[in-house]
């Protein structure tokens, strides 16, 4: 999945899920991933630039990636690759703890969120692996 990410910003956010309407169990939330970038114009991030990826209930709207934008899975620990069109190292992470979601008036979204720093242009990442959400919708009361 391809995802733009402007130099004012330097982050995104992309909705891959609607849950349906009613309450929302997550027992668990496994993703896989590789982050490559795939930049027009842009230098290759530096060694120690992390790159943040993370699955939450809001789309991302700051680069600390915080609150709604990461409460289905916080970023693991990864660092983005050095060369242009190289993808980082594969990260396999387990969500924490379960978690309820009030999805009974708006139904739940799920977003995968990124925040790296694209220097002083617009700059474009690949995002791929899987993402799987073990949930039970709790009913719509």
């Amino acid at each position: 999945m391809a995802q733009t990410t402007p130099h004012n910003a330097e982050y995104a956010g992309t909705k891959i899920y609607d849950f349906p309407v009613g309450r929302i169990l997550v027992w668990a939330s496994p993703q896989a991933e590789a982050e490559n970038h795939l930049r027009t114009g842009l230098p290759p991030s530096p060694a120690a630039q992390p790159a943040l990826v993370a699955l939450g209930t809001a789309a991302a709207s700051a680069t600390s990636l915080t609150s709604t934008m990461v409460d289905l899975l916080p970023p693991p620990p990864t660092t983005s690759s050095t060369t242009i069109n190289v993808a980082g190292a594969a990260v396999g992470v387990i969500g924490g703890l379960s978690a309820h979601f009030d999805g009974t008036t708006t139904a739940k979204d799920v977003y995968l969120n990124t925040a790296i720093a694209t220097g002083s242009a617009d700059g474009t990442q690949t995002i791929s692996g899987t993402v799987e959400i073990v949930w039970i919708q709790l009913g719509d009361y």
